[in-house]
């Protein structure tokens, strides 16, 4: 990737929904990661555990997980990874379970991409990276608790409102495993948002280099991979399939206002 792009990808999302796995795919192709438990677990005294251990602490009674979660630390987690948005030389993606996309102004040159399955759906990954050591019934409750901590302290820090509905709107980007209560094909739903963010970073980058000759190339094979992956794409921002403005990163930055403007224009309606 370009370096001079300066490209900043935030991937967010609950509980095992898989963003471990595209942060690491996108770091590949050059971009530095920042991993937001990476600031938090020392802040909470936890430096030394596995993921493993970590996760079956949740079913401990009453659970260790959330112990003193009540806020501090979380708020200065999420100070800490903003400042080295901010300070980045490079392109770097941004993994965060919490906060940090919505805590963005709506005037960013962040691309934010958020991840979504099932509870049920969740747990069976947790269960499958845990090598089958718990039940179904253990898994949900580790991804339930460990959902429920992450969601009271984003409004124990900041009165935010995880679970708000009204936040869908600023990603520009939502990737979504198609089944219910359980994934047919995990190996499916990890390449779909692989496919998915690798096109949308492409058309991304076109506005961030206010390079017209590209983003058409850019944008039909983003379009290409969404009608391949239909089922899994919950929504996309207008900026990333509308060619009919400028290609320059102020029009990136207002896209959630002209977003706003066309889908409150009589007879018009937003791409979601």
């Amino acid at each position: 990737m370009h370096e001079a792009r300066r490209p900043l990808v935030v991937v967010t999302g609950w509980t095992a929904s898989g963003k471990t796995t595209l942060t690491q795919r996108l770091g590949e192709r050059g971009l530095a990661r920042v991993a937001g438990s990476a600031a938090l677990l020392p802040l909470l005294g936890d430096t030394g555990s596995s993921k493993t251990q970590r996760l079956l602490s949740w079913l401990a009674e009453p659970a260790r997980g959330p112990a003193g979660r009540g806020g501090d630390a979380d708020r200065l987690a999420d100070l800490a990874v903003l400042r080295m948005m901010a300070q980045r030389a490079g392109g770097c993606v941004v993994e965060s379970a919490g906060s940090v996309a919505v805590l963005l102004s709506p005037y960013n040159e962040a691309l934010l991409i958020r991840l979504e399955a099932t509870a049920a759906v969740r747990a069976q990954r947790v269960r499958r990276f845990l090598g089958g050591a718990v039940g179904q019934g253990e898994a949900l409750r580790i991804v339930a608790r460990k959902d429920e901590a992450t969601a009271s302290a984003c409004a124990r820090s900041w009165g935010v409102d995880l679970g708000s509905p009204v936040h869908r709107r600023r990603f520009d980007l939502i990737v979504g495993c198609p089944d219910g209560e359980e994934c047919t094909d995990p190996d499916c739903c990890m390449t779909a948002a692989d496919e998915l963010a690798e096109a949308a970073v492409g058309v991304y980058g076109c506005y961030l280099d206010a390079d017209s000759r590209t983003v058409v190339p850019a944008a039909t094979d983003f379009a290409t991979v969404v009608e391949r992956w239909r089922p899994w794409v919950r929504r996309v921002a207008g900026v990333l399939a509308d060619l009919g403005g400028p290609v320059a990163p102020q029009r990136w930055r207002d896209r959630l206002a002209r977003e706003m403007d066309t889908a409150t224009a009589p007879g018009r309606g937003c791409t979601c």
